[in-house]
């Protein structure tokens, strides 16, 4: 049985009454008395996007069998559940769409993992990953991810690392904001292929000590590192030459990270004047030690 149009689930008693096998269109969960999906495990293709938001569900079981219905762009968003622990459910209806516009996941206060969502192989194209306000999120593991162009990781309290995707996937990845993670001790680049236009944006992250970059192949148009107070180096920084010249950046922002002590591409960087806007202050850089 096929549900055209976009359907909303409000109630514990629509859920439980639910019938249908395909939906061509959106299908939205919102509401606080809905604690069990169970019976959606009927549900086998969504054509549209799926939105998860304010309930008391503990897990998305329930739709573990779904599968995206067409190669449509497509958003997922589950936001604002309580009690949600285990988002995995949800794994197969990503990994089987082509391309998906937008996945959010905010303000879900007891999840400590998204790996299990977001392992989806060479199978679906991700541009935006904005991950916000997940208080017990420990790790963002996008090793064997999706192609991701755009993750946006900020106001996760817990979490302690980020590893993003593997660059054996083609693809490239032109956007990375990290903001106010309060115990984010460690990022691992391995070998990304950021697009020459990529942009870096690092900042209010008071425990972020580490960076690993397998090869210098991360190349930005646009950094700003700003107030992140344990941080005492940037020599994950590519070199910024390139067939004999150098690289242009658009504006280089380091800004107040008073351990910061060395950046070994600076030199290059501001000898040959291979910048737009610059601004360099509040390091605790001593002298020529930081280039």
């Amino acid at each position: 049985q096929t549900f055209t149009g976009n359907l909303t689930l409000s109630t514990q008693a629509e859920v439980d009454a639910f019938s249908y096998d395909t939906i061509k269109g959106n299908l939205t969960i919102k509401g606080l008395n809905i604690v069990n999906i169970t019976n959606l495990n009927k549900l086998d293709f969504l054509l549209g996007s799926l939105i998860i938001d304010s309930t008391n569900l503990v897990n998305i079981e329930g739709l573990k069998d779904l599968k995206s219905l067409s190669n449509v762009h497509h958003n997922m968003q589950i936001s604002n559940n309580q009690n949600l622990t285990d988002i995995s459910g949800a794994n197969g209806y990503l990994k089987t769409a082509i391309s998906f516009d937008n996945v959010a996941i905010i303000n879900n206060p007891k999840i400590e993992e998204i790996s299990s969502l977001l392992n989806t192989g060479k199978q679906s194209y991700l541009k935006n990953l904005l991950v916000d306000n997940n208080d017990q999120l420990k790790e963002i593991n996008l090793h064997n991810s999706s192609r991701i162009n755009k993750l946006i990781a900020k106001n996760n309290y817990e979490i302690k690392k980020i590893i993003l995707p593997n660059a054996n996937y083609e693809y490239d990845f032109d956007y990375l904001h990290l903001e106010n993670n309060q115990l984010l001790d460690s990022i691992d680049f391995f070998e990304i292929p950021f697009t020459d236009y990529g942009s870096l944006f690092i900042k209010d992250n008071p425990s972020l000590t580490y960076f690993k970059q397998d090869n210098n192949i991360a190349y930005f148009k646009n950094i700003t590192v700003e107030n992140n107070n344990s941080l005492n180096n940037l020599n994950f920084f590519p070199t910024i030459e390139v067939d004999g010249g150098y690289r242009y950046l658009d504006t280089l922002r380091i800004v107040n990270n008073k351990n910061l002590i060395t950046c070994c591409v600076l030199e290059q960087i501001l000898s040959n004047n291979r910048y737009g806007y610059l601004d360099i202050s509040g390091g605790g850089f001593p002298g020529n030690d930081f280039i």
